[in-house]
């Protein structure tokens, strides 16, 4: 079966009692088959919507560099969503996150950004969930890490 494209879906963590944050991206084909996952950790200092960017920001290098093209970024986050599509400048205070994802877009030709529901990043959040546990960055490659193996919406929520 032909790939039609690669799905990214990214998702935010915070820990309140600690104040970690992370952030999770799993990359599947237009079939829903498991590519790679990346967990990571942000900066503690951001604010959530900030830690949505950073792993959007993450994840789309990630991506670009793994060349998986054409790409559909999914994230349940409204107000990324927004600022990413815009064509114009942000004044918020995580311009420098959204500029930098515009850089990264614009080095492209085949990539769209969209809003999903909550319900729809699922894997994505679980993997966010782990970073928090982790200090360095995980990767996960052609087999999806056995944090996911309950997780119900794992592989077919394409």
């Amino acid at each position: 079966m032909a790939v039609d494209f690669c799905k990214f879906n990214v998702d935010g963590a915070l820990n309140m009692s600690s104040g970690t944050r992370g952030g999770g991206m799993v990359v599947r084909d237009s079939v829903g088959c498991f590519y790679d996952a990346v967990a990571l950790r942000a900066p503690s200092l951001l604010y959530v919507l900030a830690t949505k960017l950073y792993a959007l920001k993450f994840g789309i290098s990630f991506a670009i560099d793994a060349s998986f093209f054409p790409l559909v970024i999914e994230t349940n986050s409204l107000s990324a969503t927004h600022f990413i599509l815009k064509d114009e400048v942000c004044y918020a205070a995580e311009r420098v996150l959204v500029e930098d994802i515009h850089h990264l877009l614009a080095s492209v030709s085949s990539c769209f950004v969209h809003y999903v529901p909550w319900t729809a990043s699922g894997v994505a959040y679980h993997i966010a969930c782990f970073s928090l546990s982790q200090d360095d960055l995980s990767f996960w490659f052609e087999e999806p890490p056995s944090l996911l193996w309950d997780c119900p919406d794992s592989f077919g929520d394409v």
